[in-house]
């Protein structure tokens, strides 16, 4: 057996054009890579960049005040420490969720889950990443290594597997070959598996050192088994069908058509089918309904200002003004802030319901996956590099219960114009992003990694039954 696997790799590396359309597939994942990996360096420094600024900012203002109270700098009208409505009501904190732990494979600039949110003490609910609210749009996207192992590997793995047995029939040879006291079937398992061992290699390969390059060498083991493994199962599929084809056709122009024609409808009908049932069964999120929503609570809070700020300061008396402020003082401390604190509860419920949408339609699109294995790997890898919209939950949640931290710790301060001190600076809270439930977050890679297997083992039992009748004729 380990003598035709090596006689089978000799001719197959022998075979005119082969190495070079291997370096062809070598050359696309290494750009896909590349593209991933600028890509996640860019928002790595972005990211970090914000948040260096944040700090900075804010030891200004630290400093600022020790100045200040040191009677060695006078207060200005604008800008100063001191006033919580000039220091902290608009001052953006840079927060960005836990690092996704395989990024590199997706080249994505629009992702369900934002890398990094200014957020202070107003409202957080602006569009600040606009993103593609329909994640059945993300079936494609830019050239990364998500994009090759999803579509090009599995045409690459079909150029090299279509006329395995069929050219042999085409060429009269198959008699000859059957008669060399190996079955067809052995031998059809072995062409098979040289091949497929030669694509995996390669793009696992590629994706394997592009998360060790990106990852400084500490990349997530149990994150790119799963990848792997759903890389061997969508090409497993390919390699089981193509045996299956083989088994039966009688020439290889007609088994290069079956197989494209399978892939067709599998990569590329399918996913499309499955877009518009989804879209009908769970609905995108309605993003011009949203922003109605945002205006009309605007709208009516702006119309009952005076309303607003009134019960406001009767539910929270120990937050009257100490002072009487000038117009701007009034309006931004007595007005906006109030304004704030209740657009936030209206508007929270429909924010919700807007990301529970997402989630739905993952859900559904990940139901729906066994009939694409393309689509399948599509979403895995989404997944396992920070695009699934139930990592957008987690992260905006934790958004949420920091910013009421904050509010908390400065709203006494702001909303009562009395000044800041050091303490209110030096005890300010701290963001800490959590990561996802394990058992949530591998509970739909494991779903994916099933929704793989289903295509896997049915092409699997057909090409059985089909070579098990395989003849040279």
């Amino acid at each position: 057996m380990n003598g035709l696997w090596r006689r089978e790799a000799r001719l197959f590396l022998r075979a005119p054009g082969v190495a070079a359309l291997l370096l062809v597939l070598l050359a696309l994942c290494g750009l896909g890579a590349w593209n991933g990996a600028q890509r996640l360096e860019a928002d790595r420094s972005r990211v970090a960049a914000a948040q260096s600024e944040d700090q900075a900012a804010f030891a200004r203002k630290r400093a600022m005040l020790v100045e200040l109270e040191a009677g060695r700098m006078q207060e200005g009208q604008f800008g100063s420490a001191r006033k919580a409505h000039q220091a902290v009501l608009s001052a953006g904190r840079a927060l960005a969720p836990p690092d996704a732990e395989l990024g590199v494979l997706s080249a994505a600039e629009a992702r369900p889950a934002p890398d990094l949110l200014k957020v202070s003490f107003l409202t957080r609910h602006r569009d600040q990443q606009p993103t593609l609210d329909d994640p059945s749009n993300r079936l494609d996207g830019p050239f990364d290594l998500s994009f090759v192992a999803t579509w090009l590997a599995p045409l690459f793995l079909l150029f090299l597997t279509y006329d395995v047995l069929a050219r042999d029939r085409e060429q009269g040879s198959a008699a000859l070959l059957a008669s060399q006291g190996v079955s067809l079937a052995r031998i059809v398992v072995a062409r098979l598996g040289v091949r497929y061992l030669a694509v995996f290699a390669i793009v696992g390969g590629v994706a394997l050192a592009a998360a060790l390059f990106t990852e400084k060498g500490r990349p997530s083991a149990p994150a790119l088994l799963a990848w792997l493994g759903g890389l061997a199962l969508m090409l497993g599929v390919w390699c089981a069908l193509s045996a299956a084809i083989n088994a039966r056709a009688r020439n290889s122009a007609a088994a290069a058509l079956a197989l494209l024609s399978i892939w067709i409808a599998s990569a590329l009908l399918a996913p499309a089918v499955i877009s518009v049932v989804v879209s009908a069964v769970a609905p995108p999120p309605d993003r011009l309904s949203g922003v109605l929503a945002m205006r009309e609570i605007e709208s009516d809070l702006n119309r009952r200002r005076a309303e607003v700020t009134a019960a406001y300061y009767a539910a929270k008396p120990q937050n009257r003004p100490v002072r009487q402020g000038d117009e701007y003082e009034h309006y931004f401390v007595t007005e906006m802030t109030p304004r704030t604190l209740a657009f936030d509860a209206r508007f929270a419920p429909v924010a919700a319901r807007m990301d529970a949408a997402r989630v739905r339609q993952a859900e559904a699109l990940r139901w729906a996956s066994p009939a694409s294995p393309s689509l399948a790997l599509k979403l895995l890898t989404e997944d396992l590099a920070g695009g699934a919209p139930e990592r957008r939950v987690r992260f905006l949640a934790d958004v949420d219960a920091w910013q009421a931290r904050w509010r908390a710790h400065f709203e006494p301060k702001l909303a009562s114009m009395r000044p800041l001190t050091l303490a209110d600076y030096d005890d300010k809270p701290d963001f800490m992003p959590r990561p996802e439930a394990a058992g949530a977050r591998w509970g739909r890679i494991a779903g994916l990694l099933a929704a793989l297997s289903i295509p896997f083992l049915l092409a699997l039992a057909w090409a059985w039954r089909a070579l098990r009748s395989a003849g040279p004729l």
